[in-house]
């Protein structure tokens, strides 16, 4: 491959990232998040989900399937350990990407989201963490 070619794709290529959300509820408002995390016009590597204190039982276990047939980009990890703090320790120890995004589990990501937030990493290469605005909906 010739040098500046190479050169330039290494500057074009986009960064791997993950998000990483917490959840203790498998109901319609994750299915929402998560649709609007595999819908950005930047896609994640992988979307950790990380669920906890929810007992898998037949109808958890057929929710669970059916987000991971949906999106196979979705890595589920379950505890039976309740809290956040514990879940987001627990989810960013099986992130494998530099750059995390994180969500809460009834969050909706606008389209661009994703790719303005590692643009602005990208360019800001001293900055540790980016904080977003929000807009309330309902």
């Amino acid at each position: 491959m010739d040098e500046s070619l190479s050169r330039q794709c290494a500057v074009t290529a986009m960064p791997e990232f993950e998000v990483l959300i917490g959840t203790c509820r498998l109901n319609a408002g994750l299915r929402n998040a998560l649709k609007s995390c595999f819908e950005q016009t930047l896609q994640p590597n992988a979307v950790v989900l990380v669920v906890n204190s929810v007992p898998i039982r037949e109808a958890e276990r057929t929710f669970i399937n059916d987000l991971i047939s949906t999106w196979p980009k979705l890595r589920i990890i379950t505890t039976q350990v309740s809290g956040l703090m514990h879940s987001l320790a627990l989810g960013l120890e099986a992130c494998e990407a530099p750059l995390i995004a994180r969500m809460d589990d009834d969050d909706i990501a606008l389209p661009h989201r994703f790719e303005h937030q590692v643009a602005w990493m990208e360019a800001h290469p001293q900055t540790a963490i980016l904080g977003t605005w929000y807009q309330r909906v309902d």
